[in-house]
């Protein structure tokens, strides 16, 4: 359905795939979470945007966390996107196909499942110390992404990865 932006939590459930089109920035107040658990890693969320900016923007999120715990997650019109979550994770049964423009983490990067960077633009942006991980600290692996922007606008901040795990870029950084 249509969503023209709210305050509040956001699930997405279900065996069913989903378009969902995100016409206004989304916001939640407080320490919201915004969860995606299909009931099956096919499942289909879709992420889409009748703006002419072509922009989802998940956005005045820094105290909340999206948990992407199953599923398939797409950009089928290729939107660029900010992600303004304090962590985002990718669960193990998530696949999560990137749009071919530009997306924008502004806070914890945590992928525990699989990550399809479509020739895109991932840019880390923050003005505070964020991290990124694959898996938990038992568990090590690597994310490749295309393009990479590391943009940490404060005075001590950096994007820390965590000890065994890469972060891979197989075009720019």
């Amino acid at each position: 359905s249509s969503f023209d932006g709210a305050q509040t939590n956001l699930t997405l459930n279900g065996a069913s795939n989903a378009i969902v089109t995100v016409n206004a920035p989304f916001i939640t107040t407080l320490s919201g979470t915004t969860t995606i658990n299909k009931s099956t890693p096919a499942s289909q969320v879709s992420f889409v945007t009748d703006l002419p900016s072509n922009l989802i923007n998940f956005n005045l999120l820094s105290n909340n966390t999206l948990n992407i715990t199953q599923g398939t997650i797409n950009f089928p019109d290729n939107d660029a996107v900010v992600w303004n979550f304090n962590n985002f994770n990718i669960g193990a049964n998530t696949t999560f196909n990137a749009p071919s423009n530009t997306m924008t983490f502004q806070g914890n990067f945590n992928n525990s499942g699989t990550f399809n960077a479509n020739n895109g633009t991932v840019a880390f942006a923050s003005a505070v110390n964020r991290f990124y991980s694959f898996g938990n600290s038992a568990q090590n692996g690597t994310t490749t992404f295309f393009n990479v922007i590391l943009n940490n606008t404060s005075t001590d901040g950096s994007l820390n990865i965590e000890l065994g795990d890469r972060l891979a870029v197989s075009n720019n950084l």
